[in-house]
């Protein structure tokens, strides 16, 4: 029995030798890698400067411009679906899931000072007016004061017609982006995205196809915010 015991604290003691020279080090490594990913992530953010309003397309175009190299945009953001302007202007005294998004992806970069804002009509939304352009405005400037903002319409297509936005969506995306311009000294046009070609486009007709039109428009992205002279603060 004595023999045993013995035996069992022999072996205790070599299992304890190599917990503290095998483990102990691989646990301080993963610690330091943690730390480590915390502070690259950390600085990522804080270049992350460049919000956005929009809608599936618009989540789509962001998600090409970072597979393209972009730095300066929030990454893309799946809970923006659909995202109208009458999306994001109603019910602003309840809940509107779409600034709540907003919301946490600014508390996630605190250092954006500009806005991209692709305006996103549907054929159906034919109450959508300047005034409902405004109140997003007003809310853009209510969390960021001194934000500059750009304001885009949807890409036209080169082949059909997107039934979802439907002629009357995309033209009347333009003529808010020029009213928006002349109206407001925070509010400059750009970029214009497209035309987006068949191959681009995804079967739907309406959404951004994978890679093709994401790379496209990501790349017309990259260009305008990263590699231009645009006038940011």
């Amino acid at each position: 029995m004595i023999y045993h015991i013995f035996l069992g604290i022999k072996n205790f003691k070599i299992i304890k030798t190599i917990f503290f020279v095998f483990f102990i080090p691989l646990m301080l490594v993963s610690c330091v890698q943690q730390q480590s990913d915390l502070e690259k992530n950390s600085e990522e953010n804080e270049l992350r400067t460049v919000g956005y309003i929009g809608c599936s397309n618009t989540r789509e175009t962001v998600e090409g411009y970072h597979h393209v190299g972009g730095k300066k945009m929030w990454d893309y953001e799946r809970r923006y679906g659909s995202g109208t302007i009458l999306d994001w202007s109603r019910n602003l005294d309840q809940v509107n899931k779409y600034w709540n998004v907003f919301d946490d992806n600014l508390k996630r970069y605190p250092k954006t000072n500009t806005i991209w804002w692709q305006l996103c009509i549907m054929n159906k939304d034919r109450t959508t007016s300047y005034e409902n352009a405004s109140v997003i405005l007003n809310k853009i400037r209510e969390r960021i004061p001194d934000a500059i903002i750009y304001v885009s319409a949807l890409a036209d297509y080169t082949d059909g017609v997107c039934e979802i936005t439907g002629t009357w969506g995309l033209e009347k995306g333009k003529e808010l982006v020029q009213e928006l311009d002349t109206k407001n000294e925070d509010v400059f046009s750009g970029p214009v995205l497209g035309p987006m070609s068949l191959k681009e486009t995804a079967k739907d007709g309406c959404h951004l196809s994978s890679p093709d039109g994401k790379r496209k428009l990501g790349m017309q992205m990259k260009e305008f915010f990263d590699d231009s002279a645009i006038k940011q603060l």
